[in-house]
C-alpha cells in the first residue's frame, strides 16, 4: 500500500501530534481573526493648542486640517475596516480585495498625519530648536549630510518640488545605516517600505498650507522649520539605535547553538510546516 504524504510525515516525526497540532493552530488562528472586534481609530490628541503653531500655521488652517481633513480620513478608515471584517467573516474575497485601496489611502493618511502633528511644536516651546551638537542625531546628521543646514536645504528643495500632493521624509535606512531623504505621493506611507524607519515628515498636500500661503508652497516649506520638533526626531532616531543593538545581540548568538538540542521531531515540524 502506498503511503500518503500525511502518513510519511507522521512516520518521520514518530507521531501525528506535531502535524495535527500546528495545522489546528493555523486554522484556529484564522477563525479567531474573524471573531476579533476591531477598535475604532480616533484623532490623536495634539500636544499644543490650535493657536500654538502661529504665525507659521494659523488657527484656521490647523483647525480645518486637523478637525476636518484628518478626521474624515479616520472615519473613512473605520468604515472600511468594518466592511473588511464583515467580508473576512463571509469569506468574500472580491470584497476583501476591493477594500484594499481605500484602507491603504485612508490608513496611510492617518499614519502620516499622526506623525506630522508630533513633528511640530510652538516656537515658544521646542519648535525649531536643533539638537545639541553632541547628541547622537546631530553627529549622524553631520556624518551623512555635513550639517543641519545642508539637510534642511535639500529637504526643502525636494519637498517643494513634489508634483501634486505628497510628503517629504527624513528616514533612517537600516540596511545601509544612513539618514536619507524620501518622498511619497498622495497618502502612501513610508511604513510600506522595508528597512526604513521614519523620523520626520512634512505634509505638502494643499490643505496643509493653502489657506495661509495660497500657491506659495516654497514659503510654507521655508517657514515650517521654525516649528519642527527635533526632540521627537531625536527620540525616533534613538529607538532605531536600540533596535540595532538588540538585533546585533541576537545575531551574535550562534545559530548552531540555538539548534543544538533540536529534536528530529522539531526539525521536521519547523522545515515542513
Amino acid at each position: 500500500k502506498q503511503k500518503t504524504a500525511y502518513e510519511i510525515l507522521s512516520g518521520l516525526v514518530g507521531s501525528e501530534m506535531c502535524i495535527r497540532d500546528r495545522y489546528q493552530r493555523r486554522v484556529h488562528g484564522i477563525i479567531n481573526l474573524q471573531m476579533v472586534t476591531l477598535a475604532k481609530y480616533v484623532l490623536p490628541k495634539l500636544a499644543y493648542e490650535l493657536t500654538g503653531l502661529e504665525p507659521v500655521i494659523s488657527r484656521n488652517i490647523l483647525d480645518v486640517h486637523y478637525n476636518k481633513h484628518h478626521l474624515t480620513y479616520i472615519n473613512n478608515l473605520n468604515v472600511a475596516m468594518e466592511q473588511l471584517q464583515d467580508a473576512i467573516a463571509k469569506q468574500d474575497l472580491p470584497k476583501i480585495v476591493s477594500l484594499q485601496p481605500t484602507i491603504i489611502f485612508n490608513g496611510g493618511s492617518h499614519i502620516n498625519h499622526s506623525m506630522y502633528w508630533e513633528n511640530l511644536a510652538p516656537i515658544s516651546g521646542l519648535g525649531g530648536k536643533l539638537p545639541s551638537p553632541d547628541s547622537p542625531l546631530s553627529k549622524k546628521v553631520h556624518e551623512d549630510w555635513g550639517s543641519f543646514d545642508k539637510l534642511i536645504e535639500y529637504f526643502t528643495k525636494r519637498t517643494t518640488a513634489i508634483k501634486g500632493s505628497g510628503w517629504g521624509w527624513l528616514v533612517m535606512n537600516k540596511a545601509v545605516k544612513k539618514l536619507e531623504y524620501l518622498e511619497t505621493h498622495d497618502q502612501d506611507t513610508i511604513s510600506m517600505l522595508p528597512d526604513v524607519v521614519p523620523l520626520l515628515t512634512i505634509d505638502v498636500w494643499e490643505h496643509a498650507y493653502y489657506l495661509d500661503y495660497k500657491n506659495a508652497r516654497a514659503e510654507y516649506m521655508k517657514n515650517i522649520w521654525k516649528i519642527v520638533n527635533w526632540e521627537t526626531v531625536e527620540k525616533r532616531f534613538a529607538s532605531t539605535l536600540q533596535l540595532n543593538d538588540q538585533s546585533n545581540q541576537l545575531n551574535a548568538v550562534s545559530y548552531t547553538h540555538l539548534r543544538a538540542h533540536e529534536t528530529r521531531e522539531d526539525l521536521v515540524c519547523r522545515l515542513l510546516l
